[in-house]
């Protein structure tokens, strides 16, 4: 049976970018897995971006919209996407993380051996202006896709990758981790290094663009 994937993508405010960060998502998954989502956790933005994200969902029937009323912290914003999701494997993405987005496929390989994959960016890629930022600041993180049978032993820690680790390396827990970008990895387990990255096709060039103001 295919693998699953569900991407959560927490967002605050984000009318101007996500459409934009949305479709390149598009543009990958499809090369991982047939069977995906993309769940956009709307935490109580006061601008357009709930609008944003209902009309993405209306045009692809991968995208799903959950939105909490008022904000209430990534974590739990996360929470309430896992809650609501339907993959096997989860995507996380933090919050002042870039994202190099090419390189999912080299963490969703690993995770076919691995219940939780770090994937962590080099602090020379933090401020490159050439990789796609999801939300504003510098990069102290990475992202991250667990199993989602793992997930209940890091509930509290979803979300942000330096607490995540910490909890794991607390609680003896395993995990693979990834360089995004450097193509190093290094793990607490033995194992097989992650394949190559999927090539992408160009197929999506004629999607249509949504422009936003601020």
């Amino acid at each position: 049976m295919e693998r699953s994937l569900t991407v959560l993508l927490p967002v605050e405010n984000s009318q101007a970018t996500l459409a934009k960060n949305v479709r390149r998502l598009l543009e990958v998954l499809p090369d991982l897995t047939d069977s995906f989502e993309v769940v956009v956790i709307d935490d109580g933005s006061t601008d357009a971006t709930l609008e944003v994200a209902d009309e993405l969902s209306t045009q692809y029937p991968q995208i799903r919209v959950v939105r909490s009323a008022t904000p209430r912290g990534r974590t739990r914003a996360i929470q309430l996407g896992v809650r609501e999701s339907r993959g096997e494997f989860l995507l996380l993405i933090d919050e002042d993380a870039n994202l190099p987005i090419d390189e999912i496929g080299r963490l969703w390989a690993a995770a076919e051996q691995h219940d939780v994959v770090l994937g962590r960016l080099p602090s020379a890629a933090a401020y490159d202006p050439n990789r796609f930022r999801r939300l504003d600041g510098p990069s102290h993180g990475g992202y991250q896709i667990l199993r989602r049978r793992a997930v209940g032993a890091i509930w509290d820690s979803l979300g942000h990758q330096l607490t995540l680790r910490a909890e794991l390396a607390r609680t003896g827990g395993k995990w693979f981790e990834i360089e995004i970008g450097s193509h190093r990895a290094g793990s607490c387990n033995r194992g097989p290094s992650p394949a190559s990255r999927p090539q992408r096709p160009n197929y999506l060039q004629a999607i249509r663009d949504f422009t936003f103001g601020e």
